[in-house]
């Protein structure tokens, strides 16, 4: 579900994942994406090259579950700036 607004050049998003009856396969990789944002949240600091986040990220993914390595996307989303998708703070590779 996801609930997006804009209020004159102002953008803000909400998203949240339900999975009705899920399988065991399921649940664990659901909790391996969780526990990634918290990582990835974790390394955001101040001079940090959000590449290198990237990167840490994938392999932290790639260490809990050898399986999702493919299947990981390009990008993990982009910081906040003035607009709502700021090209100068996506957070990929």
């Amino acid at each position: 579900m996801n609930i997006c607004a804009k209020y004159n050049d102002m953008h803000a998003m909400a998203s949240r994942t339900l999975i009705i009856n899920p399988t065991s396969k399921q649940k664990a990789t659901y909790q391996i994406a969780y526990d990634a944002q918290c990582y990835l949240i974790s390394l955001l600091k101040i001079g940090t090259p959000l590449n290198e986040i990237f990167d840490k990220t994938k392999k932290f993914i790639v260490d809990k579950d050898q399986t999702l390595a493919d299947k990981i996307h390009t990008n993990f989303g982009f910081g906040i700036g003035c607009n709502f998708k700021e090209e100068l703070l996506i957070i990929n590779a």
